[in-house]
């Protein structure tokens, strides 16, 4: 029978891991160098590791919440535009109101006034129903942003004392004719 016999050099076994633990601890050492970085990974340090998690979390919050003023700020340019769009609709009323008014205008062109001016009472009312993203511009509600990183801020956007109404029916109307149709504005 032949037998085996394995030989094992220990001291050349310990030079051979500590030569690599000494690696191992270069190239860690050449990582943070390269990087630029005193962290290259969590366990080089695990509190520094927690505060530049919790400032990076904290900085996508502020993200968001710039996000969330943007959209407020879409949100009242829509109302504005549609404002402007409703006040020129209404001086055009005003205007075919005073031609309706002229006593030269006869009766054809006193009734093409009067369907002026209903297209211009339905696009009125039209502007009324306007929606931005599914919110409606023009509510009894206010609408409450998100301003801070936390979330503990917000910023509320409420139309005091625009719970308007008026009435308008046709030009006929205005000047005593038919009744006139009452509309939130």
């Amino acid at each position: 029978m032949t037998g085996v016999s394995i030989s094992t050099n220990y001291a050349a076994t310990a030079a051979a891991n500590n030569l690599a633990l000494s690696n191992s601890m270069l190239q860690r050492s050449l990582n943070r160098l390269s990087s630029g970085s005193r962290l290259v990974r969590p366990c080089d340090d695990a509190g520094g590791t927690a505060v530049a998690m919790r400032l990076e979390a904290t900085a996508k919050r502020s993200g968001s919440a710039a996000t969330n003023i943007n959209n407020a700020i879409s949100l009242l340019q829509n109302q504005e535009g549609a404002l402007k769009i409703g006040g020129k609709i209404i001086e055009r009323m005003a205007e075919l109101q005073s031609l309706w008014n002229d006593t030269t205008k006869n009766a054809d062109d006193k009734a093409l006034y009067d369907i002026e001016f209903g297209a211009l009472r339905h696009q009125l009312q039209s502007l009324t129903e306007e929606k931005f993203n599914g919110v409606n511009l023009f509510g009894t509600s206010s609408t409450a942003i998100v301003t801070s990183a936390m979330g503990d801020q917000t910023l509320t956007i409420s139309a005091k004392g625009a719970g308007m109404t008026g009435s308008v029916g046709s030009v006929a109307s205005l000047v005593g004719g038919a009744a006139p149709v009452s509309l939130p504005i």
